[in-house]
């Protein structure tokens, strides 16, 4: 059953920078990014009506930059929330692993971007650089460079999975309201048990 309507006009929980934002804008500069990847090859293909194609791959690698520099900051943020205990050695070690992979990725491509910007402006200034052939072969070379870094990036978020999936290793969020009012009379039940076991006990202690 679906659920009633009124719950589709609540506001949802807006999670705070050291909660569940990295998986939530991660996956955007990932999919921007090998995205990217195909309008350069269709703007290279199509070069006399491909120029709304390069256009689109300029704003794509853009826009996957600047996501891609945001989810670094929130998944060094996560980190230091992370729930965990007791880490063994091996999930301590892939999380340096992809923490490793995934820094240095938004400077390398905000320098694809701006090398793809020089690629669309400079032939317009110097003449010879606008020929047809000379245009295709620096897509192709952008266009391979493009790849091997959109591998670093699946490989990047590969090891986020891996260590998500395989260790564990989450942040913590907070439960919905309904979800959390639902939770408290089984926290308070929790906690009088002990107390209650503990009665019988002190009331045995006496008669003895």
């Amino acid at each position: 059953m679906l659920p009633p309507f009124s719950d589709w006009l609540k506001e949802p929980a807006v999670p705070s920078l050291k909660d569940q934002v990295h998986p939530l804008i991660v996956h955007f500069p990932i999919a921007l990014l090998l995205v990217a990847a195909l309008f350069v090859f269709l703007a290279m293909i199509f070069f006399r009506k491909g120029r709304w194609f390069a256009v689109s791959a300029l704003l794509l690698l853009a826009l996957g930059t600047a996501g891609a520099f945001v989810a670094v900051e929130t998944g060094q943020a996560a980190r230091t929330v992370a729930d965990w205990d007791n880490p063994s050695e091996e999930a301590k070690t892939a999380l340096d692993a992809h923490e490793t992979l995934a820094k240095p990725l938004p400077i390398l491509f905000a320098i694809l971007t701006g090398v793809y910007l020089l690629i669309l402006i400079v032939p317009l200034v110097i003449r010879p650089l606008g020929h047809p052939a000379v245009v295709f072969l620096l897509q192709l070379v952008f266009l391979a460079a493009l790849l091997a870094a959109d591998l670093l990036v699946v490989h990047a978020g590969y090891r986020g999975t891996w260590v998500v999936h395989e260790y564990g290793i989450h942040t913590p969020m907070e439960a919905p309201p309904e979800m959390a009012k639902a939770e408290e009379p089984e926290k308070k039940a929790k906690a009088e048990k002990p107390e209650e076991k503990a009665k019988p006990a002190a009331a045995a202690s006496k008669n003895e």
